[in-house]
């Protein structure tokens, strides 16, 4: 890990403000906490754990300014072996209780985001997350 560390900052300019590791728990009308990014410009990427607490199986995961990047099958096995299948941001297979990875990039040219989870099936809205600049937690 500390060598792909020293490779990103020699070679890609990447520095720890650029990444952001989060957990997060889906779940329709539970306590929304925002996720903080640090200031500055460039772009960002959030690796995020994300816990299942909703009876979807098909889930679409937007954000407006930045973009979807895990790739399916996850790097870590999945308990039972079930993966996700992951189609125009339609994440699928899902079950309760299933902690699922999620890596996404912010373009970098807004002060907020949102992390907006919807019911494929009928495009309601399961949870809004803002992503802020700035804040208590930034620095971390």
């Amino acid at each position: 890990m500390a060598a792909g560390v020293l490779v990103g900052l020699l070679f890609a300019r990447f520095t720890a403000p650029d990444y952001v590791h989060a957990s997060l728990t889906l779940q329709e009308g539970g306590d929304i906490e925002p996720l903080y990014i640090s200031h500055g410009e460039g772009k960002r990427t959030l690796a995020l754990s994300i816990k299942n607490l909703q009876d979807e199986a098909d889930v679409r995961i937007t954000v407006d300014g930045g973009r979807i990047t895990s790739s399916q099958p996850p790097p870590i096995a999945l308990p039972f072996r079930q993966w996700l299948s992951s189609k125009d941001n339609v994440f699928s297979g899902l079950k309760r209780g299933m902690k699922f990875p999620l890596s996404l990039v912010l373009d970098g040219q807004k002060e907020d985001y949102e992390l907006l989870f919807v019911r494929a099936a009928d495009n309601s809205v399961i949870q809004r997350v803002p992503i802020i600049r700035g804040g208590s937690r930034a620095h971390h």
